[in-house]
C-alpha cells in the first residue's frame, strides 16, 4: 500500500483554559467507504481497538476554526478534521466522541497553564490535560521540538507559510520583509517562525501579533500592515473569493501537520498512520479537503508544487545541531579550488560542482555557509605537512590543523585507509581512475609507461594507486601543485601522462580540447566529503540531506547545468549502474 500521510505545514496558534463541550460528531452528507481497513492491522492493533470499542468509543479533541472544524448557527459542522473524524468512524466501526475547546492553547496547558520556559527548556515535558481526557488531538498540528517533548504528533498534511500581499505588492524574497510590518496569529508556530526567518537573516521586520481567527483584511485594507502569513490550505481557499490579494512568497519549506497522541501510546501511533493511509487511498482526504477547503488533495498538492518524497525529516537531535551551527553563526566548510569543486571567474563569479551543491545543502537545511578556500594538501596537514607516518604505521594518527577550525571537507576526497584515522566520509557519487593524455599519443596502459613523464599531485588516492599498480622505475614523475595544473602540462607537452577521476576527466577535457583518456583501473571509487572522524551526527544529517537532494533532483540539476548531461547519463558512460 502507498503511504501517502504527509500533509505539512506550520501550525497555528497557542491559547489557554482546558473548558469545552463534548459532542457527538454529526452525519455529514456524504462518506466513501470501502475495503476492509482491519486487514492492515496486527493482531495487537486489533486487541486495543476492540477495549476501545468495548468503553464505548474514541475521544477526540480539537478546536472551532475555519477550514478544520467549523461551527456556525444553524449550519451543519463541516471542515476537514469534522470529515476525517467521520471516516474514521465509519472505517474502524467505532463511536468517536469530539471535545470542542474554546481555545488552542488548551492543546498544550498543564493545569491550567502552559510552564514558562516550554520552548527554551529541553528538560521539560509533561502531559498535556487534554490527553488526560481523549485520545487524540484532532487539529493539524506543526512538528515542532517543544511540542514533541509533549506529544507524538503524527504526520497528515503537507503544508507552508505563505505571505499574503495585497495585488501589486507582491514580495519575491525574504529580503523584500526587510522594514515590512507583518500581521500573524499571535502566540502560533507562524509567529516563530517569523521570528527565527528575521534573526537567521537579519532582517528588520515589524511582527504584528492579533488573536487567531481574527479578520486579518481590514489590516491590510487600511494599510496598517504590509503583508500577513497564513498556512497554505486556508489561504488557498481564501483567495480565490477575493481578488484583492495574493499569495507572492513561501516562507517556508514544506512542513508537517498532524494530529496528537499521548507520547507512551505506540499502538494508537501505527493505528492512526495505517487509517491516514488507508484514508488517503479511498478517497477520503479527498473528501475531507474538499469539505474544509473547497479543493481536492491532487490540486492542493499541484497548487504548492508538493511531492511526497520532497519533505526533509530531522530528528531532535539533527535539529538541535543545526540550531547550534547557526547560534555560532553557520556550517564551517573548507573547500578546495579544483576544478569541479569550486572556481571563480575573473569576473568574480563563483561556480563548481562542488560548490553549489554545498550552497543547496546550506539552503535546504538553512543554515549559513562560510567557506574556508584551502589547498587540497591542508586537508591533512599537520603544523604544514602531511606526515608520512600516517600511511605506514597503523598506530600513529593525529588531528589535521585545519580539523580544528572547520566542521566539513569539501573536495574530490577518496576515503583511504590512512585518511579514515581522522576522517569520516560522506559519498557524492561513483568514480573510476582514467590515464589522461594528448590525442596525439599512443594509446597508454599501466604496462608502458617506461621513459614517459608522468604529472602527478602528491598526496593524494592517485599516488597510492600508482604505488601499488604500476612499476615506477623508469618512469620520471613531475610533481604539481593542482589536479587542474596535471592536465594542463599534459596538453602543453611537458608531461606525457597523468591520472584523473573520470568526473574531473569529463571537466578538464572541455577546457583542453586536445586531451583524451583511457580507463586506468575497473574498479569503483566514491567520490567524497568528509567531516571529524568522531561527528557522527553531521555526517548523517548531511547524508541524508544528499540523499533528499537526490531524489528531488536537484542534484541532477546541478549536475547536468555543470558537465552538460544528466547524472543517468554520467553513470552510463562509465558502465556503473544506478545501484552503484
Amino acid at each position: 500500500m502507498k503511504r501517502r500521510l504527509l500533509f505539512l505545514g506550520i501550525c497555528i496558534i497557542l491559547l489557554g483554559g482546558c473548558t469545552g463541550k463534548m459532542v457527538e460528531t454529526p452525519e455529514p452528507d456524504t462518506l466513501v467507504s470501502e475495503g476492509d481497513i482491519y486487514s492492515l492491522f496486527n493482531e495487537q492493533e486489533i486487541a486495543y481497538l476492540q477495549k476501545v470499542k468495548e468503553r464505548g468509543g474514541l475521544k477526540a479533541a480539537t478546536v472551532a476554526y475555519p477550514g478544520f472544524y467549523e461551527i456556525s448557527d444553524g449550519q451543519p459542522v463541516r471542515g476537514f478534521d469534522f470529515r476525517l473524524l467521520k471516516a474514521m468512524e465509519e472505517v474502524l466501526d467505532i463511536p468517536v466522541e469530539t471535545l470542542v475547546l474554546e481555545e488552542f492553547n488548551d492543546f498544550f496547558t498543564r493545569q491550567g497553564m502552559i510552564p514558562e520556559g516550554i520552548k527554551t527548556d529541553t528538560s521539560l515535558a509533561y502531559v498535556p490535560d487534554i490527553l488526560e481526557k481523549v485520545d487524540i488531538i484532532a487539529f493539524e498540528l506543526a512538528e515542532i521540538p517543544w511540542r514533541e517533548r509533549l506529544m507524538s504528533i503524527i504526520p497528515l498534511m503537507p503544508t507552508r507559510i505563505l505571505v499574503v500581499t495585497p495585488r501589486d505588492h507582491e514580495i519575491k524574497t525574504l529580503g523584500d520583509l526587510q522594514k515590512k510590518r507583518v500581521l500573524v496569529y499571535e502566540n502560533t508556530s507562524h509567529q516563530e517562525i517569523l521570528e527565527q526567518t528575521a534573526r537567521r537573516l537579519g532582517l528588520d521586520i515589524s511582527i504584528i501579533p492579533i488573536p487567531l481567527g481574527n479578520d486579518w483584511h481590514p489590516y491590510l485594507d487600511q494599510n496598517l500592515a504590509d503583508c500577513m502569513i497564513g498556512e497554505s490550505q486556508a489561504v488557498l481557499k481564501e483567495l480565490p473569493k477575493d481578488a484583492r490579494f495574493n499569495a507572492s512568497l513561501a516562507l517556508t519549506k514544506f512542513l508537517m501537520n498532524g494530529w496528537a497522541i499521548r507520547k507512551d501510546n505506540p499502538i494508537l501511533s501505527s493505528i492512526l498512520e495505517k487509517f491516514f493511509s488507508y484514508a488517503g487511498e479511498k478517497g477520503l482526504l479527498d473528501e475531507a479537503m474538499e469539505d474544509g477547503y473547497g479543493i481536492s488533495m491532487s490540486r492542493y498538492y499541484n497548487l504548492i508544487n508538493y511531492r511526497e518524497d520532497i519533505i526533509l525529516r530531522l530528528s531532535p537531535e539533527e535539529e538541535a545541531l543545526l540550531n547550534g551551527l547557526r547560534a555560532r553563526g553557520g556550517l564551517r566548510a573548507a573547500i578546495d579550488g579544483e576544478q569541479t569543486v569550486y572556481e571563480v571567474s575573473e569576473e568574480g563569479i563563483k561556480t563548481g560542482l562542488h560548490y553549489n551543491l554545498a550552497l543547496a545543502v546550506a539552503q535546504t537545511l538553512e543554515v549559513p555557509l562560510r567557506l574556508r578556500q584551502v589547498s587540497f594538501n591542508e586537508f591533512f596537514a599537520k603544523d604544514g605537512v602531511v606526515p608520512d607516518r600516517i600511511k605506514t604505521d597503523p598506530e600513529y594518527s593525529y588531528v589535521p590543523d585545519l580539523l580544528l577550525d572547520v566542521d566539513l571537507y569539501i573536495g574530490t576526497l577518496s576515503p583511504l585507509s590512512w585518511r579514515k584515522k581522522f576522517l569520516s566520509f560522506i559519498p557524492l557519487h561513483p568514480t573510476k581512475l582514467v590515464y589522461l593524455t594528448r590525442d596525439d599519443t599512443p594509446k597508454i596502459d599501466s604496462e608502458n609507461l617506461k621513459g614517459l613523464v608522468f604529472s602527478l599531485l602528491p598526496n593524494t588516492s592517485y599516488e597510492d594507486w600508482l604505488k601499488e599498480h604500476v612499476d615506477l622505475s623508469g618512469l620520471s614523475v613531475l610533481e604539481v601543485p593542482s589536479g587542474e595544473e596535471a592536465v594542463r602540462v599534459v596538453s602543453a607537452g611537458e608531461a606525457d601522462i597523468t591520472i584523473s577521476d573520470a568526473n574531473l576527466a569529463f571537466a578538464r577535457m572541455r577546457t583542453y580540447d586536445n586531451i583524451t583518456f583511457y580507463p586506468a583501473d575497473n574498479e569503483v571509487d566514491s567520490i567524497s566529503w568528509a567531516v571529524a572522524r568522531n561527528n557522527l551526527l553531521l555526517k548523517n544529517l548531511l547524508e541524508k540531506t544528499l540523499e533528499h537532494l537526490m531524489k528531488t533532483r536537484v542534484f541532477n540539476d546541478i549536475w547536468e547545468d555543470y558537465y552538460g548531461i544528466p547524472f543517468s547519463r554520467y553513470l552510463e558512460l562509465l558502465s556503473l549502474g544506478e545501484e552503484q
